[in-house]
């Protein structure tokens, strides 16, 4: 069998440094066939090759396989604590002929761009579809700009075919920002796939219509996905057994499991947090509740489903920095059609919600006063201060910035709008009612100047 050889290297360089903010030169990534690396021809100087005390690191969504023709999302991550911009560049090659262009690049965000190169280097074409020209058939995908962010993320597709192990080189710039090429860093590393075995007929599918949305008792009026959300992932062959939710036991101190079951979800390349699993039952599929993680850029990433059976084809979500959605399950729509959110009263017990008496079966509903203490609660309100990422019980108090709330026309400020302590992912917000008359009055505002959902109620008298 032929053996394939794809060799992303990523070059990690800052244009003060090298006068290349627009990219790396090609031929730099480390490819043996190509040249040498920036280090070796001096273009960087700074400590030996991997003597800089930092590494350089890559992800890929497939873990350590890959399945013909299936993208994946490739993370590269530099590690050195006395740099501060980066660049990037990429190339992928097959082992049999290192000068042969394997599989193909996508950027998935402004900051990387895939140039198109002939082996001699006299042509350049930017790539505008799935391949390169023929004339022009080596691809490398570079950074846009000097980059102050020390991850890059980006898709790769193999190719259509197997062809053996995949090995994956990488060189990685780690530039001081001095203005001159002295005192910078180089890395590299590799790492190899092996072709994925054949896939069972029961590995994991994602539903292709809506087959991840905002987990389903949070309101939200988009399809969108913000980092840190709870999601539902609907489809089928995802377990099989009894109801499972995660438990102390899979924690890792603070942080929360990545696999249940041997059940993981892959978004962008790095691991999701999860909750539960749900197998199918009659007419209902099977589903998935995981936080989706940070670190992930704007614009179109890759979401997998694996387990023992193989790992889900591709499902694309689109993530945006902030998608409001609030706490309101079904129950808490009356008879004619209103949402009201689960607000609840502050240190009320039994726990009763603010709703009009009497108005949703099963539920302790009681109107708001003025100057009664309420909580509500939501997912996908972006980053507070300070930032505490996901994937972890939060342990300190922490600020949403620029929250702006209506109860109708009427102004209130929260005394507390953030991540809610020993919680994970959930976002609280406390008021204290202000005197206003009594009837059902509209949600209504923005935080950090995203509109939040339309449509949802509170009653008070």
């Amino acid at each position: 069998m032929k053996v394939t050889r794809i060799i992303p290297a990523v070059l990690f360089a800052a244009a003060e440094a090298w006068g290349n903010g627009k990219g790396a030169p090609p031929g730099r990534a480390g490819v043996p066939v190509d040249g040498p690396t920036c280090w070796e021809v001096a273009c960087h100087t700074g400590t030996p090759l991997n003597g800089g005390g930092g590494r350089v690191t890559v992800s890929l969504s497939g873990g350590g396989t890959y399945v013909p023709g299936v993208a994946q999302a490739v993370t590269v991550t530099v590690t050195d604590s006395a740099a501060v911009i980066y660049g990037m560049q990429a190339a992928s090659r097959l082992s049999a002929s290192a000068s042969t262009q394997a599989g193909g690049f996508r950027a998935t965000n402004a900051r990387l761009h895939v140039d198109c190169w002939s082996a001699d280097w006299s042509k350049i074409n930017s790539k505008s579809g799935a391949t390169c020209p023929a004339a022009t058939p080596l691809e490398f995908i570079t950074h846009t700009g000097p980059e102050p962010g020390n991850t890059f993320t980006f898709e790769w597709t193999p190719p259509a075919t197997a062809s053996g192990s995949v090995v994956i080189y990488v060189a990685a710039n780690a530039a001081n920002g001095n203005g001159n090429p002295q005192g910078d860093r180089i890395y590299s590393t590799t790492v190899t796939i092996t072709p994925a075995p054949p896939q069972t007929s029961n590995r994991p599918v994602v539903r292709p219509t809506d087959g991840v949305l905002v987990a389903g008792d949070f309101y939200s009026q988009s399809k969108n996905i913000a980092p840190g959300s709870w999601v539902e992932i609907r489809g089928d062959n995802f377990y099989s057994g009894d109801l499972r939710v995660w438990q102390g036991g899979d924690f890792t101190g603070i942080n929360a499991p990545t696999s249940l079951e041997g059940v993981s979800v892959s978004v962008g390349g790095k691991p999701a947090f999860m909750y539960v699993l749900v197998a199918a039952r009659p007419g209902l599929p099977s589903q998935i509740n995981a936080q989706i993680p940070d670190g992930l850029g704007n614009g179109a990433q890759i979401l997998t489903v694996r387990n023992a059976n193989g790992t889900s084809d591709n499902y694309t979500i689109n993530m945006m920095d902030r998608v409001p959605s609030f706490l309101a399950p079904a129950a808490f729509k009356n008879s004619a059609g209103r949402q009201y959110i689960a607000a609840v009263f502050e240190g009320v017990s039994p726990l009763a919600f603010v709703c009009a008496p009497n108005s949703l079966p099963g539920i302790n509903c009681r109107s708001a006063r003025a100057g009664d203490n309420i909580s509500f609660y939501g997912v996908g309100f972006g980053a507070t201060t300070p930032d505490q990422g996901t994937g972890k019980i939060v342990q300190v108090r922490n600020d949403l910035p620029n929250v702006v709330l209506r109860f109708g026309a009427q102004a209130v400020t929260p005394s507390f709008a953030g991540l809610a302590t020993q919680a994970v992912g959930l976002y609280q917000f406390n008021i204290t009612v202000p005197t206003m008359a009594a009837g059902d009055y509209e949600l209504a505002g923005s935080v950090g100047g995203v509109p939040l959902p339309s449509g949802l109620f509170i009653n008070l008298r």
